[in-house]
């Protein structure tokens, strides 16, 4: 699956924690684009998901965020505006 900035829909990953040993193998498919052909992840999307959870805490976007049981993540059309010079190589 490819996400796309323009269809409306965001695209969430979950997977557990990986062992040591897997993250070579992980960080290779993330560099390649075959990470959705990894065993243990799985994606969604959405414009609003409910994500529960038996951890504390989650990782969004390399961020942790402490959770109690569920959290709710909504897509906000419009809500990040993004400047771009006009020139040569600058796409969205």
């Amino acid at each position: 699956s490819s996400a796309s900035l323009k269809d409306g829909f965001f695209d969430i990953g979950i997977m557990e924690k990986p062992a040591l040993q897997q993250v070579p193998e992980l960080l290779l498919r993330m560099w390649n684009g075959s990470l959705h052909q990894y065993r243990d992840f799985q994606s969604f999307r959405g414009k609003e998901i409910l994500i529960q959870s038996n951890y504390k805490g989650i990782n969004i976007d390399g961020e942790y965020v402490p959770v109690k049981g569920e959290i709710t993540v909504k897509l906000l059309p419009d809500s990040l505006k993004i400047i771009v010079p006009k020139g040569k190589g600058n796409r969205i």
